[in-house]
């Protein structure tokens, strides 16, 4: 399918969402915030809100990422209204990215979770849209090679700014297909996973130095 009707209006509601996103300098803030009660605080005043809607300044480090997984399967469900049909299987499996981050040594293989969710696309997809998501696949697959060997966080921040820019990138020379809808999800996963880490980090701190 390539620039359908369809899905240049999911495109529409993808470069909306996409604009609401934050910039480096409200994650450069964020980061200097240390406690879990300020840094929730801060979350729900800015456009990353969405993420921490269902959680509470008095939950635990597992309630927070049971929480936060469930706003993206929430999200994941959102975005499968707006796309065509057939692409709505493609779309719904990522619900599940949550649980193969949370437990990487367990089930399939990130590989082999890559190859169900290409299984899921529908049949006739056209060579235009079929070679955007070749590129979204191949960058997707670059980038966890190198991540993988890198050593320390700020090295892992720079691989994840780099590939944010290749997905916006690709979002906007993709429009109207199926390429840029994953690259979306793509971005919001680089946000979910970010919050997801400023989080988790802040209260195992503070449950550390409250029981020492």
């Amino acid at each position: 399918m390539s620039a359908s009707p369809s899905l240049c209006y999911a495109q529409v509601r993808l470069q909306a969402r996409h604009a609401e996103r934050p910039g480096s300098a409200v994650w450069t803030r964020l980061g200097g915030i240390r406690s879990f009660t300020l840094l929730l605080k801060h979350l729900r005043e800015s456009s990353l809100a969405y993420w921490v809607s269902t959680v509470s300044a008095d939950y635990q480090a597992a309630e927070v990422e049971q929480r936060l997984a469930q706003q993206w399967r929430l999200q994941v469900r959102d975005l499968s209204v707006w796309v065509p049909g057939e692409w709505k299987k493609a779309v719904s499996w990522l619900e599940g990215a949550v649980e193969l981050n949370r437990s990487p040594s367990g089930g399939p293989s990130l590989a082999e979770w890559g190859r169900h969710w290409q299984s899921l696309w529908p049949d006739g997809v056209d060579r235009a849209a079929r070679e955007g998501l070749r590129r979204l696949t191949t960058l997707l697959k670059k980038h966890q090679a190198a991540f993988s060997g890198l050593s320390g966080p700020q090295a892992g921040w720079e691989a994840r700014e780099d590939l944010q820019s290749r997905l916006t990138w690709l979002l906007r020379a993709e429009t109207g297909r199926p390429a840029a809808v994953f690259a979306f999800l793509a971005l919001i996963w680089l946000d979910w996973e970010r919050v997801r880490g400023l989080l988790v980090e802040r209260q195992l701190f503070d449950e550390a130095k409250g029981s020492a």
